[in-house]
């Protein structure tokens, strides 16, 4: 299933949706997206593509918050920043890539049938596991890390790098990539184009902010990272 509002790119560490005919802005909010805008039906993970709905923080909609919001403020963009731990996209045939690219694709349907303006201006950038099979496996002792050597062709043993569609991948990649890294943000400069250093990031908001029960910390080191206010969900859709 293809989202003809945007243009998808699969690659080994990033899969990202970027509008095709984005309107002009200066301005954007950053989210996390998992049990931050969005959460599975029952459960921590979705199971299916179709196994997702929009959050709600009382009584109010996250889907319905930030329509307002960004009707509100006609040059302001919206972008996903989201690990995606179990999702490997090398090749892109797996069954977890498929899957997270279907249930992306069925959520920016859903958003585009209520407010086609809402869906283009979003931007989406979801970090991808490194596979095992890219680079080989690392076995870790108290004193190194050794790598086992890797004869497979296009795969230079001494840096660990692989040709994939013309991009050299590399082992580290997938880690910038990662929050609280600032690889994907990087990225979404890059897509930006011109006017991408005159645009003003408010804020990063996240359900990863190390509180007592939270998993991680990644989403308020993420803000840290790339210097902007962090926003727990909490405080934003209220």
């Amino acid at each position: 299933m293809s989202q003809s509002s945007h243009k998808l790119s699969v690659l080994p560490h990033l899969i990202k949706w970027i509008p095709k005919n984005p309107t002009a802005f200066k301005k954007v909010i950053s989210f996390d997206l998992d049990h931050t805008i969005i959460k599975p039906v029952q459960g921590r993970f979705s199971r299916t593509s179709d196994d997702w709905l929009f959050m709600k923080y009382g009584e109010i909609d996250t889907l319905e918050k930030l329509s307002n919001y960004l009707n509100a403020s006609p040059d302001l963009h919206f972008v996903l920043f989201s690990n995606q731990g179990g999702v490997v996209s090398e090749p892109k045939t797996t069954k977890s890539c498929i899957k997270h690219v279907d249930k992306i694709n069925k959520i920016l349907k859903h958003i585009s049938d209520i407010d086609s303006n809402l869906c283009d201006r979003i931007w989406i950038y979801c970090a991808t596991k490194k596979p095992a099979s890219l680079f080989g496996k690392t076995k870790s002792t108290k004193s190194s890390n050794k790598v086992n050597k890797i004869t497979k062709n296009n795969t230079d043993t001494a840096t660990k790098r692989k040709i994939i569609d013309g991009r050299i991948i590399t082992p580290e990649l997938f880690d910038i990539m990662r929050k609280p890294n600032r690889g994907m943000f990087d990225e979404f400069i890059k897509d930006a184009g011109d006017g991408a250093d005159s645009i003003s990031v408010s804020f990063y908001c996240g359900d990863a902010a190390g509180r007592p029960n939270d998993f991680s910390d990644s989403d308020k080191a993420f803000a840290d990272t790339i210097g902007v206010p962090f926003k727990l969900p909490e405080e934003f859709f209220r």
